[in-house]
């Protein structure tokens, strides 16, 4: 295939002028092959998904920030004032002021109150303040006045009835799942994991036709084929920037550094970063244009493999079940304008519950007001068990 002047590449979005995109280019004399366009195709979703996974990363990251520096301090406001109400309402409880009815929802919003301030700890570090500890004293006080060991077992049992049917698991192992949800959960995929080596082995252990054998013995020589593949890519790229053949300081640093980015692509196996590092740096780019369609099919099979990776560590980032998932969701992927706007309302909704438990902290210190609060706290809880139930029999 002979060389060609003039490559055209597909536009791609938004690229710095030391970008360079690994794709067969099309000239007027000549049309790309089905494989080649496919080539070309996945060589741009794996920029395309590298560069968003790039973007995402440095979104979260961003957000991350002003979360600690807008929303933290509040956030540390409320569990301060939430401690203070929760020690102003023990008071209140042990006054003897109120009778069973209201002492009963005074309990049951104390320990509402405490699960919120043991759940919204800002601190990094896992030690128990002395403040936490007075906290969960409270709670287990109040847990034990209000409910029976009957009555524990029974809403226990009731919960994990739900649990068991949300997530399909019986209720043994809903006890696991309480006590060490990530082991619980690594002993599941170990599961899933054995009876797919189980299936895999059954599928090797049948007597396989010819042809099946011949289909694999291609396979693998294909792999081979592709190793070689990439380790003449790598060898290429080594030769020409290794420091150590290098006598200008200067140049020598700036080939240590281009040596790093070969040896992870390299290591990781990454096709596309190899191709766009030889074409980077303009050592024999002219290869991408002389692909024979055996190498193009070879190397679609191992982008493919590439770009579900990629499409995996987006998804482990910004899933619903990532850590940072739920951070990215609320606060990145949007317009600047949009995103400082929700910062903004978040800021005026902690500072809105601040101002409502000053007000608590200084109505309801006149048992009065705090008995008429009860009743609305009654209705409330009232509402929630409605709605609860009715939850429960959707499933």
């Amino acid at each position: 295939m002979p060389k060609k002047k003039n490559i055209e590449t597909p536009p791609m979005p938004s690229q710095k002028a030391s970008s360079f995109i690994p794709v067969i280019g099309k000239t007027k004399d000549k049309v790309l092959s089905k494989y080649e366009a496919e080539f070309n195709k996945k060589i741009i979703r794996i920029n395309n998904l590298k560069t968003e996974i790039a973007n995402i990363k440095e979104e979260i990251e961003n957000a991350r920030s002003r979360i600690f520096s807008d929303l933290f301090p509040l956030m540390g406001v409320i569990t301060e004032k939430q401690t203070k109400y929760v020690f102003l309402l023990d008071a209140a409880y042990d006054s003897g002021f109120f009778k069973k009815r209201d002492s009963e929802t005074l309990m049951e919003y104390i320990i509402e109150l405490c699960e919120q301030v043991l759940s919204k700890s800002t601190r990094e570090d896992d030690d128990e303040t002395s403040e936490e500890s007075k906290i969960q004293a409270i709670k287990d006080k109040y847990d034990t006045l209000l409910y029976s060991e009957d009555e524990k077992e029974l809403l226990d049992a009731n919960a994990k009835e739900m649990i068991s049917k949300m997530f399909g698991i019986d209720l043994d192992e809903v006890t696991e799942m309480e006590n060490d949800p990530e082991a619980f959960f690594e002993k599941r995929q170990q599961k899933i994991d054995e009876q797919q080596n189980n299936f895999q082995e059954q599928q090797l252990n049948r007597k396989k036709t010819k042809k099946q054998i011949e289909k694999e013995q291609k396979l693998e020589e294909g792999k081979k084929m592709l190793a070689k593949d990439i380790r003449t890519i790598y060898m290429s790229l080594a030769k020409e920037l290794h420091p150590d053949l290098e006598q200008d300081e200067e140049e020598r640093l700036r080939k240590t550094e281009m040596m790093k980015r070969v040896t992870v692509a390299y290591e990781n196996n990454d096709l596309f970063e190899l191709l766009k590092l030889q074409l980077e740096y303009q050592i024999a780019h002219e290869r991408i244009e002389g692909l024979i369609e055996d190498q193009v099919k070879r190397y679609n099979q191992l982008l493919q493999t590439q770009i579900q990776e990629l499409e995996n560590s987006k998804y482990e980032i910004i899933g619903f079940r990532s850590p940072v998932g739920a951070i990215y969701h609320k606060f990145c992927g949007k317009p600047p304008q949009v995103i400082e706007k929700i910062f903004r309302q978040e800021k005026m909704n902690l500072q809105e519950t601040i101002d409502s438990l000053l007000d608590f902290l200084d109505a309801h210190t006149d048992y009065r007001l705090l008995k008429d609060f009860l009743k609305e706290v009654r209705k409330e809880h009232k509402q929630r068990k409605r709605n609860f139930v009715g939850f429960g029999h959707s499933w």
